[in-house]
């Protein structure tokens, strides 16, 4: 565009002078049209207004002032308004504009058909949305900036308002199976009774995240308001609102510091209500950083939450032989953490009883991290340092002491990898003295010579020999990514790459 536009610049120069410093309505004596700095003393304008203050009238005095206010500022409010002025270059913005205005008149027109719950008319909104979606999705055929520019059209165009009027839209969900479930374990989600329009409203959900995706602080901005909203759709069978609500924040420090305790509130219930989802507890992890640094009020505010609802929220047996948080039916009843690993529950991404367990190790690490040292004592007396290192060490052990050889070692890295993050943020970054002594003074954190029970160190030592040897072995990933790589060892080398980190 800088080669394009090079030969043209003195003229967008010269436009941009006469815009702004030359007059266009007024007559040269008053210049009412430019502003240069400083320059308001001579201002026939401002001269007027004032000597309208004169007259001792108060309305007269109120109005005039007012007018001289707006007089003074709409230099500035011109140049604001300009930099909202969005020029379509390529052939395919212009497209997403036309397809944008006439989606906004579409889904308005939609709506009262599918109030009256048209079938076709889910189709369409369906449909449209899918492309809608696609214009802001990173993909082959649009890069981040492509996408950048096609989220600022749609926000200019207000295509959010229709969306967000159909997500208005009353979704009765079906209380029944929980609520005539006789075993306290039978925890699940409500089935949404409108199952057409759970399909939209999920489809609004995607082009909202995706809307705000890449940090774009305007969608943001504009759709925080609405989280009241779209909690309420919280603990609807498939519907993932979560991940929309996370976007909304993510790595925006004046929105995460504005969040009510009222939300945090809300998913904790979620969790002891409809039971236990790791994607319900990752939510909370986006809140508890402000610009890559720790956010000391909503840890406090988290980690006081989970305190109160430890034994419903936090998972830190993954033993579900005689659990209250799995119904009996469930296949995965009766096995041990070994087992899950062993029957590969960690490659689930959603309902995974391991991923939870992670992520309930995680989240804790979380409220710790940084100079928090009220949370981190917090923690000890709920964590000891001999639990987390009976879990690093023991995580891939059968009852008997041996090692397990029929398992996907990354499923145990997985594992230790947040148990060590809990132990770092908890115990080794404690500036307490008395912590420091008590991880110099544990045994199994260094190894004992009196016994064959090889210490935590020596653990890690050898799993981080047998990451360089995978490493070798495998051919170098695309852009460096190892999430999904595979070999005999594991499923997942992202994990291992994980807890050596």
């Amino acid at each position: 565009l800088d080669e394009t536009f090079a030969p043209h610049a003195p003229l967008f120069k010269e436009c941009v002078r006469k815009c702004l410093d030359e007059n266009i309505i007024s007559n040269d004596e008053i210049r009412s049209d430019t502003y240069s700095s400083g320059k308001f003393q001579g201002d026939k304008i401002v001269e007027a207004m004032i000597s309208l203050t004169k007259f001792k009238n108060p309305q007269l005095s109120g109005q005039a002032c007012a007018l001289m206010i707006r007089h003074m500022a709409q230099r500035t409010r011109m140049a604001d308004d300009l930099a909202q002025v969005q020029l379509l270059v390529f052939s395919a913005q212009v497209e997403v504009y036309h397809d944008t205005v006439a989606a906004v008149k579409k889904l308005t027109g939609l709506k009262k058909h599918l109030f009256n719950d048209r079938p076709e008319a889910y189709t369409e909104a369906g449909e449209l949305l899918a492309t809608l979606t696609r214009y802001i999705t990173v993909s082959a055929e649009n890069n981040s900036s492509l996408v950048k520019e096609n989220q600022r059209i749609m926000l200019n165009r207000e295509l959010d308002e229709p969306i967000l009027n159909i997500l208005r839209l009353n979704l009765e969900r079906d209380r029944t199976r929980r609520l005539l479930a006789t075993d306290p374990s039978d925890k699940d989600t409500d089935p949404a009774v409108n199952e057409p329009r759970r399909r939209l409203f999920q489809a609004c959900y995607d082009f909202l995240l995706s809307l705000c995706a890449g940090g774009n602080k305007a969608a943001q901005q504009k759709l925080f308001s609405q989280i009241g909203v779209f909690q309420e759709h919280v603990g609807i069978d498939d519907l993932n609102v979560a991940d929309t609500i996370c976007e909304i924040v993510r790595d925006n420090t004046r929105l995460v510091q504005m969040v009510p305790e009222t939300l945090f509130h809300h998913f904790i219930v979620a969790l002891q209500t409809w039971g236990r989802k790791a994607r319900w507890l990752r939510f909370f992890e986006v809140f508890l950083f402000r610009n890559g640094a720790p956010f000391k009020r909503n840890q406090d505010l988290i980690l006081r939450l989970l305190v109160d609802a430890w034994d419903a929220v936090i998972d830190l047996q993954c033993d579900y032989r005689d659990s209250q948080h799995l119904p009996k039916r469930d296949p995965r009843s009766g096995m041990t953490r070994l087992q899950l690993i062993k029957s590969k529950d960690h490659h689930k991404r959603v309902g995974s009883l391991v991923r939870y367990h992670c992520a309930s190790i995680d989240l804790l690490a979380h409220c710790a991290v940084g100079k928090n040292p009220v949370n981190q004592v917090r923690i000890m007396m709920r964590v000891s340092l001999e639990r987390i290192i009976e879990n690093v060490l023991g995580c891939g052990l059968r009852p008997d002491g041996t090692v397990e050889t029929d398992i996907d070692l990354d499923g145990v890295f997985m594992v230790r990898g947040s148990w060590l993050r809990l132990m770092n943020a908890v115990y080794l970054k404690s500036l307490d003295s008395e912590t420091a002594k008590q991880v110099q003074e544990a045994a199994r954190f260094w190894g004992s010579e009196t016994n064959d029970q090889s210490g935590l160190m020596v653990e890690v030592v050898v799993d981080i020999t047998l990451l360089a040897q995978r490493l070798k072995e495998i051919a170098p990933p695309s852009e460096g990514i190892l999430t999904g790589i595979s070999d005999s060892r594991g499923c997942d080398l992202s994990a291992h790459m994980d807890y050596i980190r």
